[in-house]
């Protein structure tokens, strides 16, 4: 039987080089950022998609208004820092790109299928059992000069290099160890979601980037490899072009909780006397539960169609 596509494509071994899978699977490689470098033709598959190397092209395809990020240059003040990410016609977005800004392409699998077997493939390699949101795949192109300010991200990012070289600067994120969502420092109380305000508490939020960052330069034909939650801030030293795979897998907390929830009828009011007896229920299914129970019978994910190294 001919090998399918997904299983043809590009898998998890070439995104972490020079880690191994087993280091990365079973070890500890996965919790810090790795950077492979190489010639770009190890990745044919990216080589085949013209839309990925021509930005008029892309945005051709691309049936999306495009998230515009503005270069630091142009944010002096707090109206200017507003239109950061602002969303533009392909048209009006080229144009800004022209003049220096950086151009973000996100879902692009939903408009390029052949990056479809891809995400399915990472996903298989890394052995996701289930999602929080689907996995997707981003383009970046950005002009000398411009880059992304400091965040991080709540998602497991592949970035790969098809154009020009970029400076990457990244952080270990001592604020939260498990990020339910995005977070940059331009953001405000305002912006930032409930469920990070919790996680984050009352520690002050930075407004650069924190720690003893890595610095990083990321040329064509690079892989670099950044877990979930990873500060990072970018600059571009020549014209650029990169690809990010972004997957979002769904906690092991997340994944018992379905297993719960299965498990007990839903409750509309709740005396304390039926509590005390729920929480005994709940403890002994936990008690009980074998780690087959979480993954048995549960097939890797599909990427769903629709709209020790140099680094650490």
């Amino acid at each position: 039987m001919p090998a399918s596509k997904e299983m043809t494509t590009i898998g998890l071994e070439r995104l972490i080089e020079p880690a191994s899978l087993d280091d990365f699977r079973e070890g500890d490689a996965w919790r810090y950022p790795q950077l492979g470098r190489g010639p770009l033709a190890r990745f044919p598959e990216l080589l085949a998609i013209p839309e990925l190397f021509d930005l008029s092209r892309l945005a051709a395809v691309y049936n999306d208004p495009i998230p515009v990020w503005m270069p630091e240059r142009w944010m002096k003040n707090a109206a200017h820092r507003g239109l950061y990410g602002t969303f533009f016609a392909p048209e009006s977005a080229l144009r800004l790109h022209r003049l220096g800004a950086t151009l973000f392409f996100p879902n692009v699998e939903r408009f390029i299928p052949q990056v479809r077997p891809l995400l399915a493939r990472l996903e298989r390699d890394l052995g996701v059992v289930d999602v929080y949101k689907k996995s997707v795949f981003n383009v970046f192109a950005s002009a000398p000069g411009a880059g992304a300010v400091a965040h991080f991200d709540p998602e497991i990012n592949f970035a790969v290099q098809l154009k020009g070289k970029k400076r990457w600067w990244i952080s270990d994120n001592t604020h939260i160890q498990f990020a339910p969502s995005a977070y940059s420092v331009l953001d405000t109380e305002a912006t930032m979601g409930p469920a990070l305000r919790a996680a984050w508490g009352t520690a002050p939020r930075p407004k650069k980037l924190p720690g003893k960052p890595r610095v990083l330069d990321v040329e064509e034909g690079s892989a670099l490899y950044f877990p979930a939650g990873c500060w990072h801030k970018t600059k571009t030293l020549e014209e650029s072009i990169h690809v990010v795979l972004a997957i979002w897998p769904k906690s092991w907390i997340g994944v018992l909780a379905d297993r719960l929830r299965a498990s007990f009828p839903q409750r509309v009011s709740c005396t304390s006397s039926q509590a005390e007896r729920l929480v005994e229920q709940v403890t002994e299914r936990i008690t009980a539960l074998r780690a087959s129970d979480l993954v048995e019978g549960r097939r890797p994910r599909q990427a769903r169609a629709g709209r020790r190294s140099e680094a650490r």
